[in-house]
């Protein structure tokens, strides 16, 4: 469970760190940049952090879960972080995969 709590808190990190100008130019195509809100990444990333503090929670109780979601939460920014520093282009991908990720470990995991 905790695999996918880091999954969507890095999505999450990731929607957040490209919300920003400086991270969306290094990381997506002049085109996508375009039709990429600031708002919509905001929102995306605010949704992909409180569905993996729910699911910590849920699985751990309040008091685990809070510190399963910070770590998760931790470790997804300094991955994002890393990604940006050395290979930005890679960052939409793997956001896209880790939130497709999470999507199939929910449907076949927790149903």
């Amino acid at each position: 469970m905790s695999a996918l709590t880091g999954l969507m808190a890095f999505a999450g990190m990731a929607a957040l760190a490209l919300r920003m100008a400086p991270h969306r130019r290094a990381a997506l195509e002049p085109h996508v940049q375009r039709r990429c809100s600031r708002l919509s990444m905001t929102i995306g990333g605010l949704v992909l952090l409180s569905g993996a503090f729910a699911l910590a929670v849920r699985a751990y109780g309040w008091s685990m879960g809070a510190l399963v979601w910070f770590s998760s939460w931790s470790v997804g920014g300094l991955a994002v972080t890393l990604l940006l520093t050395y290979r930005p282009r890679w960052l939409p991908g793997l956001s896209i995969a880790s939130v497709v990720g999470a999507a199939v470990w929910m449907l076949l995991v927790l149903s």
